[in-house]
């Protein structure tokens, strides 16, 4: 066979594959509380970055997991997680045929049906034990999604992400749990709980490529922050005023005149990805620069700790 036919042979096996795995991967994220009942997954785009694939591919694996029930598509309002998880689209088939393939690679390692029992029972056992429940609390609804998402993903325990307005309408919700929330909230997340919630301050910081792009402005630039709220607002001025040389004058979108004026006369408008800056106003920055946050890695340490604490009490 010539080797362009092989090659495309391989990529056709190497897409079909990879729908396959990011099937997965979203409908784990959905289980682990990533996204959910009723919660917008992100764009195409976002997901296949996130996850090293195409578009095309994310697309795919979307409609894949439409047809069984579990997201529903619209065109402009983009893809929600269901309601409900479909009954008889459970793990049960996927699950044996896994136990399955592992307790034949089990036996012909010449090991018993003995050991294998007492291996999954093992499993099983650290599998279903009594977990404390988790929050991660932020008023970014961007960032707290994906923050939720890492720390699940690498501490391996269940996130839930928690915007701060929905916590202060509804403090109890979290009674008895451990809340993760940025220093920023430390003072706002404690006044809405009680004494019998566990709160645990993280550092979140902004991205490496936002705080270059902040130090990088020039010093007689005019520069305006854009939050959605006061308090936001004078968050991204202290921080675009602490990495850039020159000033930044807060505008809140509260205040959609006070935005509009600034923004015109700017030459660089500061925001994050929780500011929904309209479309025209965009338009007519003549620069945006996007402030990302991230966790530090030593606060996941922290957040592993916290849970191993957690886990022992509900043990005990």
């Amino acid at each position: 066979m010539p080797a362009g036919g092989a090659g495309r042979g391989q990529v056709t096996n190497q897409i079909t594959l990879t729908a396959q795995a990011v099937e997965e991967a979203l409908e784990e994220r959905i289980l682990k509380g990533v996204y959910p009942p009723g919660s917008t997954l992100p764009s195409v785009r976002v997901l296949a970055a996130e996850l090293g694939t195409s578009p095309s591919t994310v697309s795919r694996a979307l409609q894949g997991i439409e047809r069984r029930g579990w997201v529903n598509v619209a065109d402009r309002r983009g893809v929600s997680v269901a309601a409900m998880i479909p009954r008889d689209d459970g793990p049960d088939e996927r699950t044996a045929d896994a136990l399955l393939g592992l307790a034949v690679r089990w036996r012909l390692y010449g090991r018993t049906a003995e050991d294998f029992l007492a291996l999954a029972a093992h499993v099983a056992d650290e599998a279903f034990r009594p977990t404390r429940a988790a929050f991660f609390v932020e008023c970014n609804p961007v960032e707290v999604a994906e923050i939720s998402e890492r720390i699940t993903r690498e501490v391996e325990i269940r996130i839930e992400p928690l915007l701060v307005d929905d916590l202060r309408a509804d403090p109890k919700r979290v009674g008895g749990a451990l809340v993760i929330t940025p220093f920023f909230h430390l003072a706002e997340v404690r006044s809405c709980v009680g004494e019998d919630v566990e709160i645990l301050p993280l550092n979140v910081a902004p991205s490496e490529a936002a705080m270059r792009a902040l130090s990088e402005l020039p010093r007689d630039a005019a520069v305006v922050a854009v939050g959605r709220d006061d308090r936001t607002t004078q968050q991204i001025a202290g921080l675009a005023s602490h990495y850039a040389l020159t000033r930044a004058v807060g505008a809140s979108l509260t205040d959609p005149l006070r935005v509009e004026q600034l923004i015109d006369a700017a030459d660089v408008v500061v925001v994050t990805n929780a500011t929904d800056l309209p479309a025209a106003l965009r338009a007519r920055a003549k620069r945006i620069v996007l402030i990302d946050f991230e966790l530090e890695a030593s606060g996941l340490e922290s957040v592993r700790a916290a849970v191993r604490a957690a886990e022992a009490a509900v043990a005990d």
